[in-house]
């Protein structure tokens, strides 16, 4: 993840420009709180107070959280505010803001609500808390006014036709009390009587003191059914506080680097790990070469990196004595070139004679010859022509203990392939985070058809996936 801090350290820093603009500059809320009550109005005296019925509260909890949110309470509330406009596009926008200010929570197994406003600014908080909870218990009253008018006309021509009924059993009774002469049928016919004229007497009572309450409401009597108990407050600490908001964009803009680093580390092509070259090819001979910097620290760099296949190039010099090296890549500009003349160079300077022939008859021959200045090396530089590579080869093997061979990588397969021309070594050169994976496992399958060959592949511009100072 590393070697994409310089990306990282980008999207850091246009993230965390723009969160703590945003976190600098967006207003603070600060909230008021009305806690309000809504008592179930009886009007029957014969009904028990249950305090904890759940059927009942679960359905005023439904009601009021229902109908203080909505539209129609919305729009009572903004009318009050005096925010109601002409332009219905400002009206709508001043509604979607009280609605979005607006949060109503009951309290479990009570009748208590808390209603909290959101305003950029505390006492504006505190007006709108007031202002919706007066509008609301106006709402409630006229409601409780509509339906004790109902109740009142309701219960009028119930009791009228109670009235009736109790006139007439009180008629009926006075008759079986004049002295008339009673059978056991007509004393069960008085006691029957007596029980319905109690009943009704009592439903007669029942439905007066329903009319009373009723009446009481409708003369504005201070029963009603919404209660404030607490009267609306503000806290002049925001809900969020800046410095919160500030170590919020900082985090953010940390995720947002975060995941730069993951999706372009999913998103690369390129060979950047050893593991990358074990995985295509299944071997373990690879070698990794850091970015070595300037041609004048590569003397003093260079050689120690080289060991595994300059053993390997000394051991079949020894055996065999002569050692044909191809040095190919995938691509142009993996380096090709300078570790080729690196390794030679560093050959010649074991007292071993050898040679440096360049078949990329494309490229400059400045960075050889930079390199291979007064190191015993010879330099060629020739067209791959086969008959007269194959009689130059010939020649030189009679010359030379260890020839290079810098292979063009447009050529690679052509040299590669032809087993008149085998070589001893092949170094493969992969550059990192250049080479792309594809390109890498074309290569490895032209050169499978070599069994012969030695392979080494070299992870040239190689970058430790940890820093140094995270390795101490």
């Amino acid at each position: 993840m590393f070697r994409w801090q310089k990306i990282a350290w980008i999207v850091l820093i246009l993230s965390l420009t723009v969160n703590m603009y945003i976190a600098l500059s967006i207003p603070l809320k600060y909230e008021s709180e009305v806690i309000i009550q809504r008592k179930q109005v009886r009007f029957s005296s014969s009904v028990e107070d249950k305090e904890f019925d759940i059927t009942r509260l679960t359905s005023e909890i439904q009601r009021t959280v229902t109908l203080l949110k909505s539209r129609f309470m919305i729009e009572k509330w903004n009318d009050a505010l005096k925010m109601t406009s002409s332009d219905p596009d400002i009206n709508e926008k001043n509604i979607s803001k009280l609605r979005n200010s607006l949060a109503v929570k009951p309290v479990n197994f009570t009748d208590f609500f808390v209603i909290k406003v959101k305003t950029p600014d505390p006492r504006e908080s505190e007006r709108k808390a007031d202002v919706l909870a007066k509008v609301y218990i106006s709402w409630d009253l006229d409601q409780s006014r509509q339906q004790a008018q109902q109740m009142i006309s309701l219960l009028s021509n119930r009791m009228k036709l109670i009235r009736k009924d109790l006139s007439e059993l009180r008629g009926k009774q006075k008759l079986y009390k004049r002295g008339e002469v009673l059978n056991l049928s007509g004393s069960v016919a008085v006691e029957e009587m007596q029980a319905s004229l109690q009943a009704k007497e009592k439903l007669y009572d029942t439905l007066t003191f329903e009319m009373e309450q009723a009446e009481r409401q409708l003369e504005g009597d201070k029963l009603r059914q919404i209660h404030i108990i607490a009267t609306p407050t503000v806290s002049l600490k925001p809900i969020i506080p800046r410095s919160k908001l500030i170590l919020i964009a900082i985090v953010l803009s940390l995720i947002l680097m975060f995941q730069s680093i993951i999706f372009m580390e999913w998103q690369d092509p390129s060979v950047r790990r050893i593991g990358d070259i074990y995985g295509l090819s299944n071997t373990d001979n690879v070698i990794t070469i850091p970015r070595l910097g300037k041609i004048e620290y590569w003397e003093k760099d260079y050689a120690a990196f080289f060991t595994p296949v300059l053993s390997s190039i000394l051991s079949t010099m020894e055996s065999k004595g002569f050692c044909l090296v191809h040095i190919l890549s995938p691509a142009h500009g993996d380096g090709k070139t300078a570790i080729g003349s690196l390794l030679a160079k560093t050959v010649a300077l074991s007292n071993k004679s050898c040679c440096l022939i360049n078949l990329d008859v494309k490229k400059t021959v400045d960075l050889s010859n930079k390199i291979l200045e007064s190191s015993g090396v010879s330099y060629f530089q020739m067209e791959p022509d086969k008959q007269e590579f194959e009689k130059v080869i010939g020649q030189l093997r009679r010359t030379y203990q260890a020839v290079f061979l810098d292979i063009a990588s447009h050529h690679g397969g052509y040299f590669c392939n032809n087993h008149e021309r085998q070589a001893d070594i092949t170094c493969l050169i992969v550059k990192a985070g250049k080479t792309s994976r594809n390109l890498l496992k074309t290569s490895i399958m032209r050169l499978s058809s070599n069994t012969n060959q030695k392979l080494t592949y070299i992870l040239n511009y190689y970058e430790e996936p940890i820093p140094k100072w995270l390795r101490r």
